[in-house]
């Protein structure tokens, strides 16, 4: 598993417990931090986008049930009423959280994670509250704690390794055609940068039928992409040149970002 999968877990776990703590914020957390027009999957899938009509529904939900928890007669989160919305936004959302940040992870992993942590939670926050009385102050101690799972599982990822551009103003941008490839003629004689295959899970160069998942930039002869994920030392390359043609399909948007800031 590389370092870029288990952080996706990672988020999938946090948002998950942030649902069996409070069922509607994880997914309310989910919507307002996805982008309007998020594509998040380096091979141009479209990923799940929030509309505004997506964003009102869940804030309403997660207001709702703000004041709705306060109630001393509100039922036990444990009950199939309670624990069963929360395991299933629990997998909705660690699955569409997981794979915004890394496209590749297993949406059963990433829901599995969702669910576990989602019942943890769940567990954790009704025992929580036993043990203070059902006082408000203890509720109120709960949102806080869930509001800061929910901004730990959705902030932004980690900041462009080093030697990497983080920033426009730091290179030279190429002119670029409406898809993100570069412009006819400027990869002619690029040197020190490759294009590399990851490999889809189970599967590797030596595999009887390799199975590419997306095609990375990287410098020449090395193992992590310019995006930062992890690539298998003898998996297949192509140059450079082939950026924007068929034969590197489908490539890490991502990637290509970088590359172009490089401005070589």
């Amino acid at each position: 598993m590389s370092a870029t999968e288990r952080s996706a877990l990672v988020r999938a776990a946090l948002v998950g417990a942030a649902t069996g703590l409070r069922s509607q914020w994880g997914a309310a957390a989910v919507a307002w931090s996805s982008p309007p027009d998020a594509r998040a999957d380096p091979a141009g899938r479209d990923t799940v986008r929030a509309g505004p009509w997506l964003r009102g529904a869940t804030a309403t939900a997660a207001l709702a049930e703000f004041v709705a928890d306060k109630s001393p007669r509100a039922p036990s989160r444990l009950a199939p009423a309670g624990l069963g919305p929360r395991m299933l936004f629990g997998a909705v959302s660690g699955a569409v959280l997981a794979r915004r940040h890394r496209p590749g992870t297993p949406v059963a992993a990433a829901a599995a994670t969702g669910v576990a942590a989602a019942v943890l939670g769940a567990v954790a926050g009704a025992r929580w509250r036993g043990a203070v009385g059902g006082r408000v102050t203890g509720a109120v101690a709960e949102d806080a704690v869930t509001a800061l799972l929910a901004w730990a599982a959705c902030a932004p990822g980690r900041a462009a390794p080093a030697g990497r551009p983080s920033t426009a103003d730091e290179a030279p941008v190429w002119a670029s055609t409406a898809d993100g490839a570069p412009a006819a003629g400027q990869l002619d004689a690029v040197p020190g940068y490759e294009v590399r295959a990851q490999y889809a899970a189970g599967s590797s160069r030596g595999s009887a039928l390799p199975r590419v998942e997306v095609w990375h930039m990287t410098s020449a002869d090395a193992t992590h992409a310019l995006c930062g994920e992890r690539i298998a030392a003898d998996a297949e390359t192509q140059p450079v040149e082939n950026w924007g043609t068929a034969a590197t399909e489908p490539f890490c948007r991502l990637c290509g970002t970088h590359f172009l800031r490089q401005g070589l």
